[in-house]
C-alpha cells in the first residue's frame, strides 16, 4: 500500500500526547463547534464551553501576538492505571484505554480571570493539586430563567447524567469515537520499558474526538458531560443555593486532547506564509487549538468563531491566521515529514498510511517493534529483523509450536534438577 497521505488534508496537529504533558481540553458544541474547557463564574461548581471572546485580543495576548492568553486552563494528564477491563497490557485489539488523571497547572491565572470561580486554586495554602473531577447534578425541570426565558422541560439532562467540575482528580477513561487504536501501552522513547525513569506512556493521541467514563468508588460512569446551562432555583438561598442543570442534547460529549507544545511542519501552509520546519512552536497551543477549529462547523454565536482565512473580519472571533496550523507532537515525526493517519482497530495496525502501536512478535516479546516510515508506507521493525508488509512475522500455529517447544524443555530442565537433587541428597547407605 502506498503510503498516500503524507501531506495534510486539513489543518492538524498529530502525533501522541504523553503523561506529564500540558493540554488544554477542547469540547465539542451542541452546534458542533469547538470551545474549550473553561470555569464559569456561577459558584466554580462546574466547567463549561467559554465562548472565545468577539474580539480576538480577549483570546490571544494583544491584537498581533500569536500567544493564548495564561488564564484559559491548562491541565496536566497524568497515568493512574491500567484499563480495568482489559488487565492485560498486551492487548492485541488496541482497544487498550488506561485511566488517567487530569490536574490543573495554572489555577492562579485562571482564578485571576474568574473572580467568582471557586475550588480553581488550592485554599489556606492545601497542597493537594485542583483538577477535573465529577459531580452529578438535579436536573432542572420546570423552573424558567429570566434572561433568556428557557424552559428546563426542554431539559435533556437525567439524575445519572455526571459532569465535569473542578476538585480533586478522579480517574478518567479516554474512548476515542472514531475507534482508533489506543498507543498504550506504547512508551517514549521507544522501547524502553514501563519501568525506566525516561519511558513515558502514550495516554491519548491529538487531532481526534473522545469520549470520557468516570470511575468513581468503584462504578463506571459513561459519557461524562459538559453542562451547558446552570441555574440556582427553587428556595435556595446564596449560602446553600439548590441548582440545577440544563442540556439541550442528549448526545455523547466529545473532547479534544489539544497539547500546548508541537513542532510546526512548512509541509502545511498557513495564511501569511509556511511555517519554520521541526521548530517547537511558541504559541502555547494557539496552533493546536486553530487546526481542530478550523476544521470542524464555525460557532452560531460570533463570538465562538475562529478566524481561519483573510477573508475573516477584524472581530470574527479568535484569530487564526498568524499562526501555524499545522505539526506534530514528536519531532521524529516531524523530520518523518508525514502526515499520517491513526490506526484503526478494525484494520491492520502500523501499515500503508497509519501509523500506531505495533503487536508482539511473539510470546515472549513483550515490547514488540518500532512503526517505522519506509518507501512503501509503515511497516513494525523489530529489535532483530523487521516486520511488515512483506513479513507478516510468525503465524498462530507457529507462536504456538514455539510454546510447546518451550514448555518442553523447561520441563525436562526441571525433570533433570529434580533427578540430580534426588540423587544428590540420596542416603550412601
Amino acid at each position: 500500500m502506498s503510503n498516500k497521505n503524507c501531506k495534510p488534508s486539513s489543518t492538524q496537529v498529530i502525533g501522541p500526547i504523553l503523561e506529564g504533558d500540558e493540554v488544554i481540553i477542547g469540547v465539542v458544541n451542541p452546534d458542533g463547534s469547538l470551545g474549550y474547557l473553561g470555569a464559569k463564574e456561577e459558584e466554580g461548581l462546574i466547567f463549561g464551553t467559554a465562548f472565545i471572546s468577539q474580539d480576538s485580543t480577549e483570546a490571544i495576548r494583544g491584537r498581533d501576538s500569536t500567544m493564548l492568553l495564561d488564564s484559559i486552563p491548562r491541565f496536566q494528564i497524568n497515568f493512574l492505571a491500567n484499563d480495568p477491563s482489559n488487565p492485560s497490557f498486551n492487548d492485541p485489539s488496541g482497544n487498550n484505554n488506561p485511566l488517567v488523571f487530569f490536574t490543573l497547572t495554572n489555577g492562579k491565572e485562571v482564578q485571576s480571570r474568574c473572580s467568582n470561580c471557586k475550588g480553581l486554586t488550592p485554599v489556606q495554602k492545601v497542597l493537594e493539586a485542583p483538577g477535573l473531577s465529577v459531580t452529578n447534578y438535579r436536573p432542572c425541570s420546570s423552573w424558567r430563567t429570566r434572561l433568556n426565558e428557557q424552559l428546563c422541560v426542554d431539559n435533556k439532562a437525567t439524575k445519572s447524567t455526571r459532569y465535569l467540575s473542578p476538585g480533586a482528580p478522579v480517574p478518567i477513561q479516554l474512548i476515542a469515537v472514531n475507534g482508533e487504536r489506543s498507543w498504550f501501552p506504547l512508551t517514549l522513547p521507544e522501547n524502553l520499558p514501563p519501568s525506566d525513569p525516561n519511558a513515558h506512556f502514550v495516554l491519548a493521541l491529538s487531532n481526534i474526538p473522545y469520549r470520557m467514563n468516570a470511575f468513581i468508588g468503584g462504578r463506571c460512569f459513561t459519557n461524562i458531560a459538559v453542562a451547558e446551562e446552570f441555574f440556582p432555583f427553587g428556595l435556595g438561598t446564596s449560602l446553600n443555593p439548590n441548582y440545577g442543570v440544563f442540556l439541550s442534547t442528549e448526545k455523547p460529549q466529545e473532547y479534544y486532547i489539544i497539547p500546548t507544545k508541537y513542532f510546526t511542519s512548512n509541509l502545511g501552509v498557513s495564511m501569511g506564509g509556511g511555517c519554520a520546519d521541526c521548530a517547537a512552536n511558541p504559541d502555547g497551543g494557539l496552533g493546536a487549538l486553530c487546526s481542530i477549529g478550523c476544521t470542524l462547523p464555525q460557532s452560531s454565536d460570533s463570538k465562538g468563531k475562529y478566524c481561519c482565512s483573510g477573508t475573516c473580519r477584524s472581530r470574527d472571533g479568535l484569530d487564526c491566521t498568524k499562526v501555524c496550523k499545522y505539526g506534530f507532537t514528536q519531532e521524529d515525526d516531524c523530520k518523518d515529514r508525514c502526515f499520517y493517519n491513526y490506526c484503526k482497530t478494525t484494520e491492520a495496525p502500523c501499515n500503508g498510511d497509519c501509523k500506531s502501536t505495533c503487536p508482539t512478535v511473539t510470546a515472549f516479546d513483550l515490547v514488540g517493534g518500532v512503526c517505522t516510515l519506509g518507501p512503501n508506507g509503515y511497516f513494525c521493525e523489530s529489535r532483530t529483523g523487521t516486520i511488515g508488509p512483506d513479513d507478516k512475522g510468525l503465524n498462530t500455529t507457529e507462536i504456538v509450536a514455539i510454546i510447546i517447544i518451550a514448555a518442553f524443555i523447561a520441563a525436562v530442565i526441571i525433570y533433570l534438577l529434580y533427578a540430580w537433587g534426588s540423587a544428590y541428597n540420596a542416603d550412601p547407605d
